[in-house]
C-alpha cells in the first residue's frame, strides 16, 4: 500500500514539473531539476516490484541525467548528436514495425518499450543540454509515452501508464500551443 502511494506521488510529481515547464512557470533550473529528482525515485520504488523493467530504467537514466545535470558532469554527445539520435530512433521504431509485419506482436510491444527506455533518456539529456528545442522535446515525449503505453499495460504499472498518457497529452498540449502561437 506504501509502495503504491509513493508510485502515485512520484507520478503526480513528474506531471507537476512537466506541466510548470510546459506552460513556462519555471525554467530547466533548480526546482525543475529537483522535482526531477524526487519523481524517478518514487516511480522507481513502484516499478521493481511489477517487473517493469522499462520503467524502471527510463527513470534510473532520468534521475542520472538530472543528477549530472545539478552537478554539472558533461555528458558529451559527438557534434551530429542530435542526428545520431534522430537515426537510431528511426532504426528502432522499423525494427518494431517489422516484428509487427512478420506476425510478431508480442516483440514489437517489447521493442517498442526499449526504443522509449532508449528514447526518453537520450531526448532528456539532448533538451538538457540544449541539443534539443524545446517544441522538439515535446514532439519525442509525445512520441516515446505512446509507444511505451501496450508494454506498461502488460507489466499492470498503473502509475507509469498515467504518466505516459498524461505526458502525451502534455506533450500535445506543448506542440500544439507552440504551432498556434506563430
Amino acid at each position: 500500500m506504501i509502495i503504491e502511494m509513493l508510485g502515485w506521488l512520484g507520478t503526480a510529481i513528474y506531471l507537476l514539473a512537466y506541466i510548470l515547464l510546459t506552460v513556462e512557470f519555471i525554467s530547466m533550473g533548480g526546482l525543475y531539476l529537483s522535482l526531477n529528482i524526487v519523481a524517478p525515485i518514487l516511480v522507481i520504488i513502484v516499478s521493481v516490484p511489477k517487473a517493469s523493467w522499462s520503467a524502471v530504467l527510463i527513470n534510473f537514466f532520468w534521475g542520472f541525467i538530472t543528477i549530472s545535470q545539478i552537478i554539472n558532469l558533461t555528458l558529451r554527445f559527438p557534434r551530429q548528436g542530435k542526428l545520431i539520435f534522430q537515426v537510431l530512433m528511426g532504426v528502432l521504431l522499423g525494427s518494431s514495425l517489422s516484428c509487427t509485419l512478420v506476425g510478431n506482436q508480442h516483440l514489437a510491444v517489447t521493442t517498442l518499450a526499449w526504443c522509449s527506455t532508449i528514447g526518453y533518456s537520450l531526448s532528456y539529456l539532448l533538451f538538457l543540454n540544449g541539443w534539443l528545442k524545446l517544441i522538439e522535446f515535446h514532439r519525442w515525449n509525445f512520441l516515446f509515452a505512446l509507444i511505451l503505453i501496450p508494454q506498461l499495460l502488460l507489466d499492470n504499472n498503473w502509475q507509469v501508464i498515467i504518466i505516459e498518457i498524461f505526458w502525451a497529452g502534455i506533450g500535445l498540449w506543448g506542440i500544439l500551443n507552440r504551432h498556434f502561437q506563430k
